[in-house]
């Protein structure tokens, strides 16, 4: 078995292939990973093109927007406000906040850092934790709350929000051909099931990413942040493990690239 390493943020990503070289799962970013609108919730190979953050030395301007529907890719404007935290350099967590229509910038950012959006209770959204390539203009979406909640709800046993634990939404995508990632299982040790995007709605009957590549790890365990650690299994038409952070009462959004 053949493996690769490497290095995400201040986590040991690893994708591995066997000898019916299925391909491996890698966490990636940018556009090879998904198309616009999306510039927020992807993750590095530390290999693309993932751009250089912003010009002359100025760092990517953030703003904050909400994902519009259960498809996690289109996405609207947000007009509340929400309190930031990013990794930074050193190890140190960087604080800031959106004011609901002024971009914003913010220095010290690690190479690669995870940032935690937190909106105002009341306004449809949820904590989200995201990893974004950071481009010159970076888009942090927020999961809206009443789609993770009928999501769960779609639950063979239907389940609630817990606050002590965390949602994992993953889009996987096919990462040479910006297309997604049907025909992989997904599993973590602490999820009280997954669902996956199926025939226009979610189940957790089915037990594939169709042609969405679209799976929600319900209920994982998760820790205030800077979060838990923990990792995705990836099974069937890949095979590897997909390291990543979950933070109580949030949903951690990433979207995972299927590199043969």
């Amino acid at each position: 078995m053949r493996s690769l390493i490497l290095l995400f943020a201040a986590l040991l990503a690893f994708g591995c292939s066997d000898d019916d070289e299925r391909p491996p799962a890698l966490v990636c970013q940018g556009t090879e990973c998904h198309g616009p609108p999306i510039q927020g919730s992807g993750a590095t190979t530390g290999d693309g093109d993932g751009g250089e953050p912003g010009t002359g030395g100025q760092g990517p301007i953030f703003s904050v927007s909400r994902f519009e529907s259960d498809d996690f890719l289109t996405t609207g404007p947000f007009t509340s406000t929400a309190a930031i935290l990013a990794d930074g350099e050193g190890g140190r967590t960087l604080e800031t906040s959106w004011n609901g229509f002024d971009p914003f910038t913010i220095e010290g950012l690690a190479e690669r850092p995870f940032l935690f959006v937190e909106p105002e209770p009341g306004n449809d959204a949820l904590p989200t934790l995201l990893s974004p390539a950071l481009r010159s203009t970076v888009e942090l979406p927020l999961a809206r709350a009443t789609v993770v909640e009928s999501l769960l709800a779609l639950s063979s046993v239907p389940l609630d929000l817990e606050s002590d634990r965390a949602q994992v939404v993953l889009a996987l995508v096919d990462a040479t051909r910006n297309e997604p990632f049907a025909g992989a299982t997904l599993s973590e040790a602490t999820a009280e099931t997954v669902l996956y995007a199926a025939s226009g709605s979610w189940s957790d009957a089915v037990t594939e990413t169709d042609v969405t590549g679209l799976a929600l790890l319900a209920n994982v365990d998760a820790g205030p942040w800077p979060g838990r650690l923990t990792s995705i299994a990836v099974s069937g038409g890949a095979v590897g493990a997909i390291p990543l952070r979950t933070v109580s009462g949030a949903v951690t959004v990433l979207y995972i690239g299927i590199e043969p």
